[in-house]
């Protein structure tokens, strides 16, 4: 027992910093006994009707055996949890077990936190503990004048059912989850969480706070970004703290009206609602206090020496964390560029770029970490022999303050649309930063996570989903924090505004420095797969990236496929019809191609016939220029062109990249890129996201028969008698068992030692017989000798496992035993599974049996939960799919009976956490119908990130990261 009477048994599990409906952040946690204090205090604050809904009787104060029965609770069959302020209670909310399945729930929020979410959150957090513990419905007695606890429980989306006896309301409902009830969950964090980075994107005012010695790694990086502002056109108090010894003019750059110096934190007037600090990290994690004293709401920390730089790094990264959740601070960083954002004071630069300097350099390697290829872009004249124009880049800057966005990005008021970007480490920062600039792409807003401790692209994108002048969404990552969340929020982004992302190839397989995040077990398929689940766009490089979301943040969506070709040369025209081809896109009828050295006039001519067909969705423009020369004409009657006719347009000019005026006309532009298959890859891209949107709004799967409470029951004991982090294989009866609630049947199997037990059992099962090699190894291996089929009579069978015998303890090197199972019709043999990752959660796979699934890794991934278009487009991407099909003439086997199965094993891995993996092998569809031959289903106690409820993510317990995702919710 712990010095605050905390035991062994405390459910360390269920504690978690959240976020609440006004954006502000609060702990909650289970009680403990040294909470009696508080709670009396809590009591006491309360008006008479507060505690006359709650006990149904004036109660001015606590007595001595309530505290005592409130805080002392067995975590089982009574469970309190109290969301807490420092060390004051704001709310508690409790459970105790009145029956099998049922609690009696009751909440007591204070009078000066109503109206913030307290109770939603409390509810959420308390329903995930009850199921945990077999609990199936909440029940509570309310008087009927307590609206707002009524209210709380409907507005959750569960069916509440109300009957008003003796003057009060006995109301209940199911707490199970539904697709109803995690919407509600969904849109209630997300509007929590964008309104939480309002601080950081949103700020009316900035402090930089330059901390250690002058001339070292705090003075440089804060100096930077007070000279990146002071040269911006951001209007509100910019306080410089630390630095140039209260001198305004030793600040870097032309310092702005309203820039003023400090010696000390301790002067600057508040409140501040941005803070972008860097120096030591001890430093660092002192001035928490101070920024939580001016009213700090979000904190960028530039510096380095935390989770990077190992176990005592990491150890100050958990601590800066601690101290900045208490405080309500969201925090980027550390190890941060910086972060751009667009408040009632205009627009800031808050990084280590200044947007007044040259551009040089290539922007097309990829960010550090990150797998794709990387290109050069030194603004040459395309060499001899290269397939297409090279965009020339001369490192013109933009105009300062503009930042590559050519719509008045610094002035105040609303901001203008344009790319919302995120990326983590600082040189995946700088290079997705200058590689904007470089092509002219208004920036929106811009947040560097750094080690990606607290605030991710999660949090991010849920900002995202909020902010109108966000219209492109771009992504440049290098570790998943939880990517289950990261699939729910980028399929809601994407069905309104587009992703792109660039993916490093160890995302999910290795742990970055100073990133706390886990890792998987499972292939790398498995997060391509999600990404296309999701509506996201993965490319290969930035330069890949920026040139979809270029496309997108200035095109349509294109109809369909069909893409016309237009080219001053009949080479270059071949080559983007081939590369369209090979892209998976249609030519639409013959290049429209010109003279080498057509002019505008032809151009114009050629283009008005083009646009009168109705034969394409999108245009391709590949303009050569064999004098080398950049035809401005030419490149404003395309402009022209495209303003008039409203379909996708994308064009190669010599000379011409990115956003160009060049290319516009009537506010409408026509994104050049480097090359023509710069060009047909963008174009690609955007056709496949146009394609998933058709289906973004599908409902889930729900196959009826499913029953979870069902199962819990089934494997509550069962996990009860098994260790923390050990798994078992259950048993052939509790497998039966677990499956049938979600209407999963498998053909009945006996095992049997010898063969009078085998005749027995093909007696009462019916001949012909399938007889197995029980061991795993051999089980499903026709070919190794470990099954025989249509085994017509006892004679057979004796000769058969006689056989078996001899052939498999010679490769195993033991004895074996058998099972004898009725013959399924003939069909196609498949494996469906459900897995329970460390990293992904609940991933299913599926795959036709033999070596295309064991050999080859012909193999279909998707994260639960599954529309119906995703079931269907799973089975249908495999590569053997044709043999479900009707191969070479055969004909097609049920393929509606076996999404149906895939789908229940997708609600089963999404609904239970516990089931570490539920393996099919083999599914036979027939004709008409499945049967299930063999399932192995293994449990442990479940370690899922997201899991129903709202919650930050934890700090990690240890360095390596295994405890926890460490910040980010992604992707973090």
């Amino acid at each position: 027992m712990g010095e605050d009477g905390v035991g062994e048994d405390y459910p360390w599990h269920w504690a978690a910093d959240v976020v609440l409906r006004d954006g502000a952040t609060m702990h909650i946690r289970p009680i403990r006994p040294d909470d009696a204090d508080a709670l009396q205090r809590m009591h006491l604050a309360q008006s008479p009707e507060s505690i006359y809904f709650r006990f149904f009787a004036p109660v001015p104060r606590l007595g001595e055996k309530d505290l005592y029965r409130f805080t002392h609770v067995d975590h089982h069959d009574r469970v309190a949890l109290v969301m807490v302020d420092g060390a004051e209670i704001r709310a508690v909310g409790r459970f105790d077990v009145v029956a099998p399945g049922d609690a009696e729930v009751a909440f007591n929020v204070v009078d000066t936190e109503r109206g913030r979410g307290l109770g939603s959150v409390l509810l959420e957090h308390l329903a995930a503990a009850a199921r945990e513990l077999g609990v199936t419905r909440f029940v509570a007695d309310v008087l009927p004048a307590n609206a707002r606890m009524v209210r709380v429980f409907g507005d959750a989306g569960y069916e509440v059912a109300q009957r008003l006896e003796d003057g009060v309301l006995s109301i209940s409902f199911s707490i199970e989850e539904t697709e109803r009830s995690w919407q509600v969950m969904a849109e209630r964090e997300r509007h929590a969480e964008a309104l939480s980075m309002g601080g950081l994107l949103q700020a009316a005012s900035v402090v930089v706070l330059g901390l250690g010695p002058e001339g070292e790694e705090g003075h440089v990086l804060a100096g930077r970004v007070a000279q990146a502002l002071a040269a911006g056109a951001f209007t509100g108090p910019v306080h410089v703290v630390g630095m140039a010894a209260g001198d305004p003019t030793a600040v870097p750059g032309p310092p702005r009206q309203r820039t003023q110096v400090h010696r000390a934190i301790g002067e600057v007037p508040g409140p501040v609602d941005l803070a972008v600090v860097a120096g030591p990290p001890r430093d660092v994690v002192g001035s928490v206090p101070a920024l939580r004293d001016l009213g700090v709401r979000a904190m960028v920390v530039l510096s380095h020496g935390f989770g990077e730089s190992g176990p005592a790094g990491m150890a100050r990264q958990r601590e800066l964390l601690r101290r900045t959740r208490a405080a309500g601070i969201r925090v980027v960083g550390p190890a941060s560029f910086g972060v751009v954002g667009h408040g009632p004071a205009g627009r800031y630069n808050a990084t280590l770029w200044l947007e007044s300097d040259d551009v040089t350099g290539s922007d097309d390697a990829p960010a550090a970490g990150t797998s794709g290829p990387a290109a050069t872009e030194r603004g040459d004249a395309p060499a001899a022999g290269t397939s297409g124009p090279a965009a020339t880049e001369r490192g013109d800057a933009p105009a300062a303050g503009t930042s590559g966005d050519t719509r008045a990005a610094g002035s105040p008021g609303e901001a203008p649309d344009g790319l919302g970007l995120f990326a983590q480490s600082l040189a995946a920062g700088l290079a997705v930063r200058s590689a904007a600039a470089r092509r002219n792409l208004p920036v929106a807003t811009f947040v560097s996570a750094g080690n990606r401790m607290d605030v991710s692209g999660n949090d991010t994108m849920q900002f995202w989903s909020q902010h109108p002048a966000t219209a492109v969404g771009v992504l440049v990552l290098e570790s998943m924090g939880n990517p289950r969340k990261f699939s729910r929020i980028a399929r809601r982004l994407s069905a309104s505004k587009p992703l792109v992302a660039v993916i490093s190839g160890q995302t999910g397989q290795a742990t970055p420095p100073g990133h706390a995040v886990r890792t998987s077990r499972e292939p790398q398929r498995v997060l391509t797969e999600m990404l296309r689940q999701a509506g996201v766009v993965r490319s290969r490089s930035v330069r890949e990236m920026l040139d979809v979301a270029a496309l997108m943040l200035t095109q349509p969506l294109p109809a369909g496929p069909r893409t016309a070709v237009v080219s001053s040369s009949t080479a270059l025209a071949g080559l983007v019809s081939d590369v369209l081809r090979a892209e998976g896109l249609e030519v639409a009828g013959e290049p429209v191609t010109l003279p080498p050295l057509a002019g505008a006039a032809q151009y114009e001519d050629a283009l008005a016939r083009l646009t009168a067909r109705d034969d394409f969705d999108a245009v391709i423009v590949a303009h050569a220029a064999p004098l080398a020369t950049t035809d401005r004409e030419v490149a404003a009657v395309i402009a022209r062109a495209a303003a008039r006719d409203r379909r996708t347009w994308v064009a190669s000019v010599y000379g011409l990249h990115g956003l160009d005026d060049a290319l516009t006309a009537e506010g409408r532009r026509v994104p050049a890129t480097g090359t023509v298959e710069d060009a047909v890859t963008a174009l690609a891209g955007v056709v496949q996201h146009a394609r998933w949107r058709t289906g973004a709004t599908d409902p889930l799967v729900a196959p009826p028969g499913i029953d979870p409470a069902g199962a819990r029951r089934v494997l509550a004991d069962l996990l009860s008698a098994i260790p923390q982090h050990e798994r078992r294989t259950l048993d052939r009866t509790a497998t039966q068992a677990l499956l049938a609630c979600y209407g999963i049947e498998i053909l009945a199997a006996e095992p049997v030692r010898d063969v009078d037990e085998a005749v027995a059992a093909a007696e009462a099962t019916g001949w012909p017989v399938a007889l197995k090699v029980s061991d795993a190894v051999l089980r499903h291996r026709m070919d190794l000798g470990g099954v025989r089929l249509d085994v017509a009579d006892a004679e057979a069978l004796r000769e058969s496992m006689n056989q078996m015998r001899t052939r498999s303890e010679r490769v195993l090197g033991h004895p074996v035993t058998f099972e004898v199972q009725a013959m399924a019709p003939p069909g196609v043999a498949c494996v469906v599974r459900g897995s329970e990752d460390d990293l992904y959660g609940p991933v299913v796979a599926f795959g036709l049996g033999g070596d295309a699934t064991e050999l080859l890794g012909d193999v279909s991934y998707r994260i639960p939960p599954l529309t119906g278009r995703d079931v269907s487009e799973m089975v249908r991407s495999v590569r053997a799919a044709p043999r479900l099909l009707g191969h070479r003439g055969l004909p097609a086997v049920d393929v509606d009976a076996l999404e149906d199965v895939v789908a229940r094993v997708s609600m089963l891995t999404d609904d239970l956490p516990e089931v570490a993996e539920v393996v099919l092998n083999p599914v036979i569809v027939g004709e008409e119908g499945v049967q299930i031959a063999s399932a192995v289903v293994t449990v442990a106690h479940p370690l899922r990130q997201d899991a129903g409820r709202r919650a930050l993510p934890e700090p990690p317990a240890e360095p390596t990261g295994d405890a926890g995702d460490g910040g980010g919710a992604e992707v973090g």
